[in-house]
């Protein structure tokens, strides 16, 4: 099996060089401005190493207690060993009154139609 070199390998054409825009054409920077000379508690650089690591340790364990709280969400509670007992107590419906008759109609019944004869 033969090896690889670069010289075996074929050359590629030379890439042109990217041109630039011009200067005139870029829009104007805009300075960022600069952070305030002293935040709420002083630049977290002017921390000691103890300091440091006090804050690093509370912030681990916010997190960690933070962590089992959500742990405890998910628990199911005790459940009791006997059941409570349930008193179930029928009550009786109290009997439909009774539904009057309707009155009698004053019309007289339509008569039958008349059958043609055969």
């Amino acid at each position: 099996m033969s090896s690889l070199t670069s010289s075996s390998l074929p050359s590629l054409p030379a890439r042109p060089p990217r041109p630039h825009p011009a200067q005139a054409t870029r829009a104007p920077a805009t300075p960022v401005p600069a952070p305030p000379p002293e935040c709420l508690h002083g630049p977290v650089e002017d921390l000691g190493p103890w300091s440091r690591r006090a804050l690093v340790g509370s912030v681990v364990l916010v997190h960690l207690a933070a962590g089992w709280a959500l742990l405890q969400i998910g628990t199911r509670p005790e459940v009791p060993s006997q059941p409570a007992p349930i008193a179930v107590q029928w009550i009786a419906l109290p009997a439909p009154a009774p539904v009057a008759p309707p009155p009698p109609s004053t019309r007289p019944s339509p008569r039958p139609p008349a059958t043609p004869p055969l």
